[in-house]
């Protein structure tokens, strides 16, 4: 339910932001993001929650093809008028509205979720060992006794660091242990 409403606010916001252009410079050519992009939106979109990508999708597609669509306009008729610099003003702000809020939702699912942030601190844990298993090869082959220690103290600090986040794993893993038992 949360993610559909992202792109209803998308749509919601360029539309207001046209009604309102319209109203104020009282020219119906600032309604075209509305008759470009929310309404086939709303014929495209998928009505079931579970399709929330392909709705994003489908919406980052109107956006961009129609900014691009006012560009080429602008540029193959040699004249950016105000009113064409209006409509793609309004279409942009409302695209970065969308990509905006569509990140801050993700980070805060990851956040959220157990499961990713355990995924991630496990893709860190494993660069973490290659860096100190390739940090031990150096220190074999390292040629002077200064270069070897600072290696070695490059290597302890990694060490340390892996420490902590295989704990932080474990915590995670009894995390998402209790959660599947609930």
């Amino acid at each position: 339910m949360k993610k559909v409403d992202i792109t209803n606010k998308a749509i919601m916001l360029l539309t207001a932001l046209s009604v309102i252009y319209a109203i104020l410079e009282g020219n119906i050519l600032f309604l075209s993001p509305i008759v470009t992009i929310a309404i086939p939106y709303r014929l495209a979109r998928y009505k079931e929650d579970y399709n929330y990508d392909k709705n994003k999708n489908k919406l980052t597609t109107l956006f961009l093809f129609n900014i691009a669509s006012f560009i080429l306009v602008a540029i193959i008729s040699d004249s950016m008028t105000q009113e064409l610099l209006d409509n793609v003003i309004n279409i942009f702000v409302a695209f970065m509205y969308f990509k905006i809020m569509f990140i801050l939702e993700r980070k805060s699912e990851q956040n959220n979720n157990p499961r990713a942030v355990y995924e991630k601190l496990q893709k860190t844990v494993y660069v973490l060992e290659a860096m100190s298993t390739k940090m031990e090869d150096e220190i074999r082959n390292a040629k002077s006794e200064k270069t070897k220690k600072n290696i070695q103290l490059k290597k302890e600090k990694i060490e340390i660091q892996l420490v902590a986040y295989k704990s932080q794993l474990e915590i995670l893993k009894m995390k998402i242990d209790s959660e599947k038992n609930n």
